[in-house]
């Protein structure tokens, strides 16, 4: 079983499933960088629900590479993840 790297942004905000073999994972992180002070770690606002892979763990699954041409991928559709921010303001 594959599992996120330590101190990585992928233990922080991991996939809730085993991860896939060979798959790419997508992950997002928030910095308020006028908030943030010499030595102070970025304060935590922003939430990120990811979309995508199955079950919906936010990543594109190996069988979408080497994309090889509709000559022999007819029924090849592009991958596609989605990110839902949440804890965003207007300033």
């Amino acid at each position: 079983m594959f599992k996120p790297e330590k101190d990585s942004i992928f233990e922080k905000d991991g996939p809730t499933q085993p991860m896939q073999k060979d798959a790419i994972y997508i992950r997002c992180e928030s910095k308020n960088l006028a908030e943030v002070k010499e030595g102070e770690e970025a304060p935590a606002g922003l939430t990120f629900t990811y979309f995508g892979g199955s079950p919906s763990d936010g990543y594109i699954s190996s069988e979408f590479f080497p994309y090889q041409g509709k000559a022999k991928q007819e029924a090849y559709q592009s991958p596609i993840v989605g990110v839902k921010v949440k804890g965003l303001t207007v300033s």
